[in-house]
């Protein structure tokens, strides 16, 4: 069945501010869980426990019998999303969103569907449906090699700090002319525009996770201050990072735009070790 005969008007969001476990489950629906921030642990049926830290996307096809926890230093928050009309059985459990549309368009769809609610939502389900499709070409994509995908692990762990590409270099155990032949071959930018791209993906995620104000999320992005942030946002994502935190403005009799953002929604769990 194609992507656009998929129905999804379900979002809400997961933040258990400590321990959190909920018991092994299936649900009559399939579930793709975003994780924003942190790490959530996972355990299904005839499978190996993993782990799913931020940017990572985990599907629990309809009738999957799943348990799911954190512990009280992991820091998560999670989007989760009921999907319904298509068979995910066969599409990999877990993706790495490592650009961040996936949890772009999670944070979009749960504003529009806080503005208009669950029923007979467009927007929502046009966001569930461009979301579903990066799953699937994610899924598809082959998985990176290991020179990027062990730099980008250091990368995000160090957005705060001074990353140069002598350093980066010398982690990686090669010259810094070697490293940036091999990044532009196997990622098509250079080791210094991807640690601009990730600073952008995580205020972008704070953005759209946080009422943090922008001259604190550049800070914590690794940038200098928000006109930074600005320069970053328009050159890698194409927006501004206001148009993130109130993508949905509406007018009514020409007045001024009434603001919109990510509102708390907490998930019904059971208390840790029910």
């Amino acid at each position: 069945m194609p992507i656009s005969a998929i129905t999804s008007n379900h979002i809400g969001v997961n933040r258990p501010g400590g321990a959190w476990h909920l018991p092994a489950q299936t649900h009559p629906y399939h579930e793709l869980v975003v994780v924003m921030r942190g790490r959530q642990w996972v355990r299904v049926t005839s499978a190996a426990p993993f782990d799913a830290t931020a940017g990572d996307v985990v599907l629990f096809p309809r009738g999957c019998a799943h348990e799911e926890g954190c512990d009280a230093t992991d820091g998560l928050e999670t989007f989760f999303i009921h999907v319904t009309g298509v068979d995910l059985g066969a599409w990999p459990r877990k993706i790495h969103d490592a650009e961040g549309r996936i949890r772009q368009l999670a944070g979009w769809m749960h504003v529009e569907q806080r503005r208009l609610g669950t029923a007979a939502n467009p927007s929502a389900e046009a966001f569930a449906r461009a979301l579903l499709a990066e799953y699937v070409r994610l899924g598809s994509t082959p998985p990176e090699p290991a020179l990027v995908g062990e730099l980008r692990v250091y990368i995000r762990k160090h957005l705060t700090g001074t990353l140069t590409l002598d350093g980066l270099a010398r982690r990686a155990g090669i010259s810094k002319y070697h490293l940036i032949r091999t990044w532009k071959r196997l990622a098509g930018r250079t080791p210094m525009e991807e640690i601009r791209l990730l600073r952008a993906a995580h205020a972008r995620d704070l953005i759209l996770t946080t009422a943090m104000p922008l001259k604190e999320i550049a800070v914590r992005a690794g940038l200098n201050d928000e006109i930074t942030l600005n320069r970053i946002f328009r050159r890698w994502l194409g927006v501004t990072p206001g148009s993130l935190r109130h993508p949905l403005r509406t007018r009514a009799g020409g007045g001024r735009p009434r603001r919109t953002g990510l509102a708390p929604e907490w998930r019904t769990s059971s208390p840790a070790g029910a």
